[in-house]
């Protein structure tokens, strides 16, 4: 089980779909788009080495492939140098605790070694360091 932005819980319903890595909470929501088109398709909420929770307007299909683009406001020191563009599939998307959004988890695909290491820097740079307190 793993909490959700918002307060809810997601629990995966097969096991073959948890995580691998831990994945941290953001300080800061960046835009996801279409790489391709440049549409918008919501915002990163948390971020892992294998993959992204986005929340959108709009839901998306398990299985769907997308090729995302996440890049940071040009003046933003967090962001600098760090846009990132990677192939993406679906592994379950559902309404938010939040009406107006849809939760969707990915999992990266054909990750090269430069886009792993701006991930890893995105972590750094975005990412709350170690557990909250319980």
């Amino acid at each position: 089980m793993t909490n959700r932005p918002g307060g809810g819980e997601y629990k995966p319903r097969f096991t073959r779909f948890r995580r691998q890595s831990k994945r941290s909470s953001l300080l800061y929501y960046l835009p996801i788009q279409d790489a391709d088109s440049g549409a918008r398709l919501g915002l990163l909420a948390d971020l892992s080495p294998g993959g992204l929770l986005m929340l959108g307007e709009q839901p998306h299909r398990t299985g769907e492939r997308l090729r995302l683009r996440l890049e940071g406001p040009a003046d933003s020191e967090l962001t600098e140098g760090l846009a990132l563009s990677v192939d993406a599939e679906v592994r379950w998307s559902a309404p938010d605790v939040n009406p107006a959004y849809h939760a969707t988890g990915v999992r990266f695909l054909n990750v090269d070694e430069q886009a792993q290491a701006r991930i890893e820097a995105l972590l750094t740079r975005l990412g709350m360091a170690g557990e909250a307190p319980e």
